[in-house]
């Protein structure tokens, strides 16, 4: 009594075809909401443009109102921000914090080049000062009292 196996190839189609239907119904999806959002925006400048002056200053700005330069002129119209501008935007700030992050660490990095570069000139020093011998080969005793010192004052 043996057991017959579906192909697995036939198995794995099946599946494939069924992803596949379920992404291009997912993007046919996106598709039309795209299409339903560009479809609201060009009704909202239709609407904008169809406005008379008035409507679409704001109520500070009244032509009796001071503040108002010229009341009969047109409102000036912001540029579209496009998915392309706000993008630009994003990468130039991204960038900015980037330049600013990268002077930080060099800043940092100069400075502590400069205490490692102190720290090895002062070891050499205290190396010089302590290896200085009598005649008679024994160790300078004011030169290690001093650097005891020295350790001391700047702990």
């Amino acid at each position: 009594a043996k057991i017959k196996m579906p192909a697995p190839r036939s198995h794995l189609q099946h599946l494939v075809q069924k992803n596949r239907k379920k992404k291009v119904a997912k993007w046919n999806e996106i598709a039309k909401y795209k299409a339903l959002l560009k479809k609201e925006g060009q009704e909202m400048t239709r609407t904008a443009g169809s406005r008379s002056v008035e409507q679409l200053t704001p109520a500070s700005e009244t032509p009796g109102n001071s503040t108002s330069i010229d009341s009969g002129a047109c409102p000036v119209h912001q540029p579209k921000r496009t998915a392309q501008s706000a993008a630009q935007l994003r990468w130039k700030r991204q960038q900015q914090q980037r330049d600013q992050a990268r002077e930080e660490a060099s800043h940092v990095a100069v400075q502590r080049n400069e205490q490692i570069a102190e720290a090895q000139r002062r070891r050499a020093a205290d190396r010089t000062k302590l290896g200085k011998r009598t005649r008679r080969g024994q160790p300078v005793l004011s030169n290690h009292v001093e650097h005891l010192l020295d350790r001391l004052q700047r702990t």
